[in-house]
């Protein structure tokens, strides 16, 4: 009776520190896009929707080179670092064996970018942008939220998030004035994510981490270790991050400017639910606590799925009033992004959270390859048809994210089932 008693305590516990972490990434991702969201309005009618759609197709592109620096550890590590928690020797040889690897392809990728800068016709890259861009990744690269995930402590990192964040905002009201001024929109995003990447480092140190002498072999380890992880990340990103690159690569500015406006709106949305799949993650990992889990997903999902509904009924309104006039035309756009909220919602919460709890990660990563496959697959009839423009791959988007999702649930309690007659069998 104490043992249960005890069990039952550890478990409210561990349900409040997630509660709190929640709250905590629900802060993070507020930060992570309001800054965004109060300077898209300003953006859309400066930039005007080609200017927009050029700056889309930027971050497209940095978002592609981003996945490529993190290489997968914001995934990887969490787990390795939520059961070696009380172990700060085993920390602190990840913490630099993460930094190592990223800053090596922070330097790789800037060196292929100076390499490729005359072919990318669609971006007229230069050695200022380039820079820019670098400044960017630099940041992105500094910035530990594997390891304030894995601790448990996301309320930390929410300060360098929001701090870089206030600086973007700031930045690009004082520099960008008119629709000539698109390199300076990413020397802001570059200048603040490197503040961000520099404060999450001393809040690393604060908390007694530290850098630790490793070997060559440690380091392949831990590349090894997250290599699925990454395929796993650049199958998405198949689908997701470079789409308003293929976008404006073949369709132009003003059908990249379409997708991106709407496509900016779906990220913010995406940002409410992020941090609940998040903050599960590791909870999971250690708990184990199935009913919890079915019963947080579920009752949000249809909270997410109403106010969905309602953001496709007002469309045009929204896009009205944050972009301008010029972006009401990609209402229908906007309308099937909408409609993958709730989907994409579903599917992550049946990742990497769902699985750590049958510990069968892997399958949460082959159905992202899946889907991949299938997108590109679905993007190359477009080409062939010569239909690639922004409500035709968003529709593509719709039916790869509805793919992956139904695969994932179904591999879930697939496995699921298996592991409850395990249990039942061991009682009897």
């Amino acid at each position: 009776m104490m043992r249960f008693f005890s069990k039952k305590i550890i478990l409210n516990k561990n349900r409040i520190n997630l509660f709190k972490n929640i709250f905590s990434l629900v802060i993070l991702q507020f930060s992570n896009y309001i800054a965004p969201l109060l300077v898209l309005p300003y953006l859309g009618r400066v930039l005007g929707i080609e200017g927009f759609g050029y700056v889309a197709i930027i971050l497209s592109l940095c978002g592609i080179l981003n996945l490529v620096i993190d290489y997968g550890f914001n995934n990887s590590a969490v787990p390795y670092i939520a059961k070696n928690i009380s172990d700060k020797i085993k920390v602190n040889k990840i913490i630099t064996s993460v930094l190592c690897v990223r800053l090596s392809l922070v330097l790789f990728v800037t060196v292929v970018l100076v390499s490729l800068k005359d072919t990318i016709e669609i971006i007229h890259l230069n050695n200022e942008l380039i820079f820019y861009i670098f400044l960017t990744l630099l940041g992105q690269s500094l910035q530990a939220i594997y390891l304030f995930q894995g601790i448990e402590k996301m309320k930390l990192m929410t300060y360098a998030i929001m701090s870089s964040k206030l600086i973007y905002l700031i930045m690009v009201f004082v520099l960008v004035s008119n629709e000539n001024d698109v390199n300076d929109v990413i020397l802001s995003l570059g200048l603040s994510s490197l503040l961000g990447g520099v404060v999450s480092f001393l809040l690393v140190f604060k908390q007694g981490y530290s850098f630790y002498k490793v070997s060559v072999s440690e380091v392949f380890f831990q590349v090894k270790s997250s290599f699925p992880f990454f395929i796993s990340r650049a199958a998405v990103t198949i689908y997701t991050s470079a789409s308003v690159f293929i976008v404006g690569s073949f369709s132009g500015k003003l059908q990249a400017g379409y997708y991106g406006s709407s496509e900016k709106l779906f990220q913010a949305a995406q940002s409410a639910t992020l941090p609940i799949i998040s903050a599960l993650y590791p909870y999971l990992v250690k708990n184990k606590d199935y009913k919890f889990f079915f019963k947080l997903v579920f009752s949000m999902f249809f909270l997410i799925m109403l106010v969905s509904l309602l953001c496709i009924y007002f469309s045009s309104g929204l896009l009205l009033l944050i972009f301008g006039e010029e972006f009401t035309s990609a209402s229908d756009v906007f309308s099937v992004f909408m409609i993958i909220v709730p989907i994409t919602f579903l599917s992550m919460s049946f990742g990497y959270p769902a699985f750590a709890l049958l510990d069968k990660i892997k399958i949460a990563n082959i159905s992202v390859m899946i889907g991949s496959f299938f997108h590109i697959s679905l993007l190359t009839v477009l080409y062939g048809l010569n239909l690639v423009n922004a409500f035709n791959v968003v529709c593509c988007l719709l039916m790869t994210e509805s793919l992956v999702c139904l695969i994932r649930i179904s591999s879930f309690f697939k496995y699921y089932k298996h592991a409850k007659i395990k249990v039942n069998k061991i009682h009897e």
